[in-house]
């Protein structure tokens, strides 16, 4: 009997110390994701964005292909001072870029975005 208490104590131990590393790996992948979100590095290379929706102050986009609309963040204000809704951004060399090609054809709804192949 006592033999198996101690046995389960011990096992008891093992699972709490197993749990507490696997806690502290999921807060570190938690605080990289964060990281990124904050610096825009989700965004990947030579990926199209549609802007959906616009003011100065915000800057709202979708990935093509996503059904999701999200929120620009960390962008450079002079981006920010030539955009409407419709323009096509690009994500190159880790920053956006306006598709002027795209875009036109975006303005004279002659881009069908979501199936536009590159």
């Amino acid at each position: 009997m006592i033999l198996r208490d101690l046995e389960e104590e011990k096992l008891c131990r093992e699972s709490l110390d197993f749990l507490r590393e696997v806690l502290g790996d999921l807060e570190r992948v938690n605080e990289k994701i964060k990281s990124r979100l904050e610096n825009g590095e989700l965004y990947k290379e030579n990926e199209l964005y549609y802007v959906y929706s616009y003011s100065p102050e915000k800057i709202y986009i979708t990935r093509q292909g996503s059904k999701t609309v999200e929120l620009l963040k960390n962008y450079p204000k002079e981006l920010s001072e030539n955009l409407a809704e419709g323009f096509i951004l690009r994500y190159k060399n880790g920053k956006f870029i306006i598709d002027e090609e795209l875009t036109e054809k975006s303005m004279n709804f002659e881009l069908d975005f979501d199936n536009y192949i590159d």
